[in-house]
């Protein structure tokens, strides 16, 4: 399925990263937040930023472990309020990488809020 980075910019094929675990890396959460200029005032901010992604040209070499996923307390770094070559807003498909058991495990707390 076609997904757009947060920042709105086009990833051009690159990988695209969901937020992190808002339980397990609330601090970290809330960071991913606060740089695409969001909020958090409900239960239903919390989980519209769990579907939204950051592609990864927006982190450094060093945000990642061996096998080239981010490290857990990653925070996007790069290209924040511009993208680069102004790359037009647009679909495209994308590698998708996120940790089943978490997005399991934030599917079942926030069905209980």
């Amino acid at each position: 399925m076609p997904k757009l980075c947060s920042f709105g910019c086009a990833p051009n094929g690159s990988s695209i990263h969901f937020f992190p675990n808002a339980f397990k890396f609330p601090e970290c959460f809330k960071a991913w937040v606060t740089l695409v200029g969001g909020k958090l005032e409900s239960a239903s901010d919390y989980e519209y930023y769990q579907k939204k992604l950051i592609c990864d040209i927006h982190f450094t070499p060093e945000d990642r472990v061996q096998n080239n996923r981010l490290k857990a307390y990653a925070i996007p770094s790069l290209y924040l309020h511009e993208t680069p070559n102004n790359s037009p807003v647009h679909e495209v498909d994308c590698n998708i990488h996120f940790d089943l058991s978490d997005l399991l495990l934030s599917a079942l707390l926030l069905s209980t809020i």
